[in-house]
C-alpha cells in the first residue's frame, strides 16, 4: 500500500518535470505563426444641410369662398382664418417652428404707428371662439413684437410630416365699429393684409430656450 502510493508520487513528479523541461526548450523557438488580412468596412457619412429642414405654412379653412367673404368684410362676422406649420422634411427631421404675423395696408405698405393701433383696436382675432376678444393659441407662444405685428414660436417639437395647431381659427371686425371706422378701413387703408411667414429650424440637440432666441433672430432679420 505505502509503495502504491510512493509510486504515483514519483510519477506526478516526472510529469510536471517534463512540463517545465518543454517549457523552457519553448522559449529557444521561433513559431510559424499562421495569420491573414481581413475585407476592408467602408461606412459612408453625409451630413444635411438647410435643403433639408422644409416646411410650410397652411391654411386648410382659408378656401376660394372665404377669400371671397374677406373682401366684403361687415362688423362682427368672423372670416375663417386658420395659419398653421406643416413640417415637410423629406430627411424626417423633427423640427421647431414660428410664426411672424404682420399687419399692412391694402397695397402692402407698412402702417404707421398710429394706423397700427387702430386697426388693431378694431379686429378680433381669435384661437377660441368661445372666449371674448382676441386670443391666441397659447401653444404658440409670443417672442416679441415686429413691425406691425408679432413672432409666435410653437412651444412642441413637431415631428416630420405632421402639422402644429392653428394659431387663430378666425378673424373679425368688431361689432363696436362704426361707419366711420369702416370707410376708414375701405378707403384710407385699401383693406388690410395679414401677412404670415414662418421659420423651422431642425429639433436635434436644440432645446426650446435656444429655439426661441434663434427663430425670432431669424424672422426678425427678415
Amino acid at each position: 500500500m505505502n509503495m502504491k502510493t510512493k509510486f504515483n508520487g514519483k510519477k506526478v513528479i516526472i510529469f510536471l518535470s517534463i512540463l517545465a523541461l518543454l517549457s523552457v526548450l519553448g522559449m529557444g523557438v521561433t513559431l510559424a505563426l499562421l495569420s491573414t488580412t481581413t475585407n476592408t468596412a467602408k461606412n459612408h457619412f453625409m451630413v444635411l444641410g438647410s435643403q433639408d429642414i422644409s416646411a410650410e405654412v397652411i391654411e386648410p379653412l382659408w378656401t376660394e369662398e372665404v377669400q371671397e367673404a374677406a373682401l366684403t368684410m361687415v362688423p362682427d362676422a368672423a372670416v375663417p382664418k386658420d395659419p398653421a406649420v406643416t413640417n415637410t422634411s423629406e430627411a424626417k427631421f423633427d423640427e421647431y417652428a414660428a410664426l411672424q404675423i404682420i399687419f399692412t395696408d391694402g397695397k402692402g405698405d407698412a402702417l404707421n404707428e398710429e394706423d397700427y393701433a387702430r386697426l388693431m383696436d378694431l379686429l378680433e382675432i381669435q384661437y377660441d371662439a368661445e372666449t371674448p376678444g382676441t386670443n391666441y393659441n397659447t401653444n404658440w407662444v409670443l417672442q416679441g413684437a415686429a413691425q406691425n405685428g408679432a413672432i409666435y414660436v410653437y412651444n412642441e417639437v413637431l415631428p416630420a410630416g405632421e402639422s402644429t395647431e392653428p394659431i387663430f381659427t378666425s378673424v373679425t371686425i368688431k361689432a363696436s365699429a362704426t361707419i366711420s371706422d369702416m370707410d376708414w378701413i375701405r378707403d384710407t387703408l385699401e383693406g388690410f393684409d395679414i401677412c404670415i411667414g414662418g421659420a423651422v429650424m431642425q429639433a436635434q440637440g436644440v432645446t426650446l430656450p435656444q429655439a426661441e432666441t434663434e427663430l425670432t433672430a431669424l424672422l426678425s432679420s427678415t
